[in-house]
């Protein structure tokens, strides 16, 4: 799994963490909650490492993210691990990025399809909201998550006491009878010098995205302009690879 740390900065004198007595204000009733965005509330950022499946439509567009980024990637996560596929793959990066941009979050109503309920489905709409600053978690960070109904007869002091609903089997450390056999998919975000579908660097060493045009992608996007050509929404960018010596196969970790 990759991680980006550029949001992981020291907080200064304003970043303490904030109590919230209720949702609404101070209520008799209310118990307090952590403000854990208020460490971080101020701090943007252009750079990323990710798989376009899982990019939020902020990074997309180019404007800079914030920590929001988070709530979207954990709604796209929740909905994989029900249903085995990330709700807006489409057949190519594009198509990828014109689904997140563009549609609502599907959700498979086949006959073999995973039945879940209401809140289930009410928590990832409302992580996989395309507008930042109204998705769950924007107001006071996973204090906003931890409120929503689905977590309701959830216990988070004793989370640690508690069974968990499965317990994998192993028995061997490269045993893989708790995995199903996914097909890979073609379409992650490979930042090499390949020049398929897929794209790859460019002669400057920018990242290349494919050239043909995003069809509904609204024009304010900053992704597709009115004459219909493909605007690079990575155009500002860099791109490194890093190659380590233990690595049998010549890659490395992203950035």
């Amino acid at each position: 799994m990759l991680s980006d740390f550029d949001l992981s900065k020291q907080s200064g004198p304003d970043g303490t963490p904030k109590m919230i007595i209720g949702r609404n204000g101070a209520t008799p009733n209310s118990l307090p909650t952590i403000d854990t965005k208020s460490c971080i509330a101020n701090f943007r950022t252009n750079s990323f490492v990710g798989t376009e499946e899982y990019i939020a439509p902020e990074v997309i567009k180019g404007c800079g993210h914030t920590s929001a980024v988070d709530w979207w990637t954990l709604g796209i996560l929740v909905y994989e691990m029900l249903f085995g596929t990330t709700p807006f793959k489409g057949k190519s990066r594009n198509q990828t990025f014109a689904n997140i941009l563009r549609d609502d979050v599907p959700f498979p109503e086949h006959s073999s399809a995973p039945q879940i309920s209401h809140l289930c489905k009410s928590l990832i709409r409302k992580l996989l909201i395309k507008d930042e600053h109204r998705r769950i978690g924007s107001r006071a960070g996973a204090s906003d998550v931890k409120t929503h109904p689905f977590f309701r007869s959830t216990q988070w002091a004793l989370l640690r006491h508690m069974k968990p609903p499965m317990i994998p089997h192993q028995g061997r450390a490269i045993d893989t009878v708790n995995f199903r056999n996914v097909k890979e998919s073609n379409s992650s975000m490979d930042m090499g010098t390949g020049t398929g579908p897929g794209g790859g660097l460019t002669k400057d060493g920018m990242l290349g995205v494919p050239g043909s045009a995003l069809k509904g992608v609204p024009l304010d996007s900053g992704i597709a302009t009115p004459a219909g050509e493909l605007a690079d929404p990575f155009e500002e960018f860099n791109s490194v690879t890093l190659h380590h010596d233990d690595d049998e196969d010549g890659g490395g970790r992203r950035r």
